[in-house]
């Protein structure tokens, strides 16, 4: 807010966390479109991110930028090795939350190993739709195919290296 009084030009990165229905975003809205008035450019990692930012805010959308979150692809690299099997694995590594689509996966994942036998996931993560996503693995008897990792802590960066791998071999990854 005293940036323009000191001459600095300002730029917030915006990590959203708040919607727009319930009385504390609202609240949270007004207070954001005050501390963000003086801003020169904002950022944000989607274009959902961007359209939310414009509209929580009120900030002319010249104004705000898209910038993706990005994979260092020098560290994530596919290993040359080729693996013949005929199973398909999906990781999803995420915090499991609604803004993230862990609530997704609740209602996809059933459906996915229902129409291909093939498949099987692999799910890092923790939060608070975890327990959803362990009750559907109980609701449809996919213990054998769903595997919940927990929470994946960054110093384990080597092991999301190798799941970074393991799915580029065999088919997708989400590392969100």
């Amino acid at each position: 807010m005293h940036s323009r009084t000191v001459g600095y030009k300002v730029v917030f990165t915006d990590h959203p966390l708040y919607g727009f229905a319930d009385a504390g975003s609202i609240h949270m809205n007004k207070v954001l479109q005050f501390t963000l008035a003086d801003i020169d450019q904002a950022i944000c990692v989607s274009h959902t991110s961007k359209e939310n930012t414009i509209l929580r805010s009120g900030i002319s959308p010249q104004k705000v930028f898209m910038v993706p979150n990005a994979v260092d692809t020098a560290m994530f690299t596919p290993s040359p090795e080729r693996l013949s099997c005929d199973e398909i694995v999906i990781v999803v590594i995420s915090r499991l939350v609604y803004r993230k689509g862990a609530d997704l996966l609740v209602e996809v994942i059933p459906e996915v190993c229902r129409l291909f036998p093939k498949v099987r996931f692999i799910v890092g993560g923790d939060g608070p739709k975890r327990v959803r996503l362990e009750e559907m693995r109980e609701k449809f008897s996919l213990q054998d195919r769903v595997e919940m990792l927990g929470a994946v802590p960054h110093a384990q960066n080597q092991h999301l290296k190798i799941w970074y791998k393991l799915s580029r071999k065999l088919s997708i990854c989400f590392l969100a």
